[in-house]
C-alpha cells in the first residue's frame, strides 16, 4: 500500500504564510473581508467606550464630576447611549447648582435697614453690659446676634476675643478643680 504524504516543504509553507498574514486573505472571500474588519472597527469602539464609562464612574465615585463629564461625552463619540445622554445632562445640572452664586440678598427698604441697624446697636449695648458684668456667654450670645444682624468687623474682632477668654477661663476652672 502506498500512503499519502504532503510535501515536505508544504507546513512550512503553511506556518510562514500564518505568521506573515498572508493566510488570512487567501482564506477569506473579497465579500466577506471588509464585514469582518468593520465588526472589529464596531468592537474596539464599544471597547473604547466601555472603557471611557467606566472611568467617567470612577471620576463620579470620587467626585470629580467635571472629569466624569468630559469622560462620559467622549465615550458618547464611540458609542452613543441615550442613559449616557441623560447621566451627562443630570451631572452638568449638579455642576451648575455647584457653582451657581448664591443670589444676592433682596434689597432693603431703608426703613427696614434701619430697624435691623438700630436692633443691632441694641444688641450690640447688651453685650456690652454683659461683657462688664462678667457673663461672657451672654455677651458672646449678643455680640452674635448683632453680628447675624449687620456685619461689623471690629465687632467681630472684638467677639473672637470674647471667646477665646472664655476657653481660657474654662480652662483655667479645669486646672483650679485639679488642684483644688
Amino acid at each position: 500500500m502506498t500512503e499519502m504524504r504532503c510535501p515536505r516543504f508544504l507546513p512550512i509553507l503553511l506556518i510562514l504564510l500564518f505568521l506573515q498574514g498572508t493566510a488570512g486573505p487567501l482564506l477569506a472571500s473579497p465579500e466577506t473581508a471588509p464585514a469582518a474588519s468593520e465588526g472589529a472597527q464596531r468592537l474596539s469602539r464599544l471597547e473604547t467606550a466601555a472603557l471611557l464609562r467606566g472611568r467617567g464612574v470612577a471620576h463620579e465615585d470620587a467626585g470629580r464630576l467635571e472629569n466624569a463629564v468630559r469622560n462620559y461625552e467622549e465615550s458618547l463619540l464611540f458609542f452613543p447611549d441615550a442613559e449616557v445622554s441623560q447621566r451627562i445632562d443630570l451631572l452638568k445640572k449638579t455642576l451648575a447648582e455647584r457653582t451657581a452664586p448664591l443670589s444676592p440678598p433682596a434689597p432693603l427698604l431703608p426703613e427696614a435697614r434701619v430697624s435691623r441697624l438700630e436692633k443691632a446697636r441694641a444688641l450690640r449695648e447688651d453685650g456690652k453690659n454683659a461683657f462688664v458684668r462678667g457673663e461672657l456667654h451672654d455677651a458672646a450670645r449678643f455680640f452674635e446676634e448683632s453680628l447675624s444682624l449687620f456685619e461689623d468687623p471690629e465687632l467681630s474682632r472684638f467677639a473672637g476675643a470674647v471667646k477665646n477668654e472664655m476657653e481660657l477661663a474654662s480652662s483655667l476652672e479645669g486646672l483650679e478643680e485639679l488642684f483644688d
